[in-house]
């Protein structure tokens, strides 16, 4: 390399091209905004072993585990999908080893629901939910010699494919959507930017638990605000948090009581 550049006057260094993120930082809309898009249009490939930085980001807080839509990868990593929440188009690759655990071979003897249940790798499969398009793409199997070999392994993959169709396609489970919705990581390791509200951390929880020990500064809230008083209040003076972590909190768990409470105090105070 160093004689290439020393005998050639044509040669020019260049420096390496920025990450495409680095494009998105405008401000935080734009950058959900920009990054949503991006990933949103984006078809991954995801083969292993060559593709373990991708591997590693979908198992992060990150844009492609928030963003990415259509993705191609082996069985073997569909395990780590469920961090995908806004995955909607699968397609898989599958080789004779993802029948592991088989009491005959793919390429020999159909495959009943009972045997397909019992093939190692499609737990990954079946727990994956929401998605709008599932394929499966048999690779070459070595083993089937004939035609009417390579014809019955090509169709237990189709009836493998039918059975966690007729799974992946159900909507996501209300309990994960409402995880999904009220708790988002940041987008990227050590940024603040999110798409949402920030994921309480034990720091609030400890910090909530002491607040709600220690009595309170007097304020609004302490007008007005037991429930012998205001009948209609579902917190007590006691609840009323002294740090702002804390209060935020609150806020995030117990929305729509806060403001009744503060409802509550504001006509206390009116009526004094």
């Amino acid at each position: 390399m160093e004689k290439r550049r020393a005998s050639d006057g044509q040669y020019t260094m260049r420096p390496f091209p920025l990450p495409k993120v680095n494009e998105f930082m405008v401000s935080k809309a734009f950058f959900v905004s920009a990054a949503k898009a991006y990933m949103g249009n984006q078809p991954l490939l995801c083969n292993r072993p060559g593709s373990i930085d991708l591997i590693r980001a979908l198992t992060r807080p990150g844009i492609c585990a928030a963003f990415l839509k259509t993705l191609e990868a082996d069985v073997a990593i569909c395990g780590i999908l469920g961090t995908c929440v806004s995955l909607k188009s699968l397609t898989t690759r599958i080789s004779y080893h993802d029948f592991s655990a088989r009491t005959h071979e793919p390429w020999e003897q159909a495959f009943d629901e009972d045997a397909l249940l019992k093939c190692g790798s499609l737990p990954n499969l079946l727990e994956l939910r929401g998605l709008q398009h599932f394929s499966a793409m048999p690779e070459r199997c070595t083993y089937a010699k004939t035609t009417s070999q390579q014809q019955m392994w090509e169709s237990n993959v189709r009836r493998l494919e039918a059975l966690v169709r007729s799974r992946v396609l159900l909507p996501k489970q209300r309990a994960v959507l409402q995880r999904v919705a009220g708790v988002v990581n940041p987008l990227c390791e050590g940024s603040s930017v999110c798409a949402g509200p920030s994921r309480p951390t034990p720091k609030h929880f400890d910090a909530l638990s002491h607040a709600t020990k220690t009595p309170a500064p007097r304020s609004i809230f302490d007008v007005g605000l037991r429930k012998d008083q205001t009948g209609s209040s579902e917190l007590d003076n006691e609840d009323v948090p002294d740090k702002l972590e804390a209060f935020h909190l609150l806020l995030l768990t117990k929305g729509a009581e806060v403001m009744r409470w503060v409802q509550d105090a504001k006509a206390a105070l009116r009526g004094q």
